[in-house]
């Protein structure tokens, strides 16, 4: 296998014979002897391949859960299978388009009377999204 091969992949084999797992954030984490003997037939292979693919879905978890959880002050759990992923969407980020004209109406400005023409171009930015 190229050295290509095995850099997108993910899995390389060291001098050893053992072999190693490349996390996402460039770390290395070997597989155990069992995980890596056997490279050499079929099956051996696809326990490996298996072997790294749990790592790398186990290397995000404690991010995942906390993601989890994030969510779950948002929505009620049991409400998610309800959701579809645009109305999802919308509870957690809010709405996509502001309404300009209800901002104007209620935002203020605390400054001095020169930065008016700032306040105008302001306006005109945020009128051209």
């Amino acid at each position: 296998e190229s050295e290509d091969k095995q850099r997108s992949s993910g899995l390389w084999e060291l001098a050893d014979g053992t072999m190693e797992v490349s996390l996402s954030d460039g770390r290395k984490v070997l597989l155990s002897s069992e995980e890596a003997t056997g490279c050499s037939t079929a099956a051996g292979r696809t326990a490996m391949a298996r072997a790294a693919f749990r790592i790398r879905l186990e290397e995000s978890r404690e991010q995942v859960s906390a993601i989890r959880r994030g969510l779950h002050e948002i929505v009620q759990p049991c409400s998610l299978l309800l959701l579809h992923w645009s109305e999802l969407e919308s509870m957690v980020t809010g709405q996509a388009e502001v309404d300009l004209e209800l901002l104007r109406e209620h935002a203020i400005f605390r400054t001095d009377g020169d930065a008016k023409e700032v306040v105008e171009d302001l306006w005109r930015v945020l009128g051209g999204f």
